[in-house]
Parts: C-alpha cells; sequence; structure tokens
C-alpha cells in the first residue's frame, strides 16, 4: 500500500474507534490502542441491522400507498 492509502485507513480506523469509545463499545488503553467490547459491538450491530430493516419495511408500505 502507498503512503496514502495507509494514512487514508489510520485515519478511518481511528474515526471508527472514536465513534465507538462515543458509544461506550471501545476504551482508550493509552491513546493508541483500544479496548472493544465485543458483546456490546455485536448488540449495536444487530441494532443496526434491525433498524435498517424496520426503515425498509416502512419504505416498502409508503411506496404501496403511495401507488394505489
Amino acid at each position: 500500500m502507498s503512503d496514502k492509502q495507509k494514512d487514508y485507513w489510520r485515519q478511518r480506523v481511528g474515526q471508527r474507534l472514536r465513534g465507538l469509545e462515543g458509544k461506550g463499545i471501545a476504551k482508550s488503553i493509552d491513546g493508541q490502542n483500544f479496548k472493544i467490547d465485543l458483546d456490546k459491538y455485536a448488540q449495536d450491530r444487530a441494532n443496526i441491522i434491525e433498524n435498517a430493516k424496520k426503515s425498509n419495511v416502512l419504505e416498502i408500505e409508503k411506496t404501496k400507498y403511495i401507488n394505489l
């Protein structure tokens, strides 16, 4: 990988970890390393998927009523 790509992914992963830290899923150990609670992470991911499914069902229902 080029240095530019490495910097991109370093920033991307850092942003993701800070986001997880804000949700209480990850905790910074020393500013460089993080401890991630995998149970909380799995629950958060399941909630995101469930909400997306609900949103999709609502959008389909909305489209059905518009097309009547």
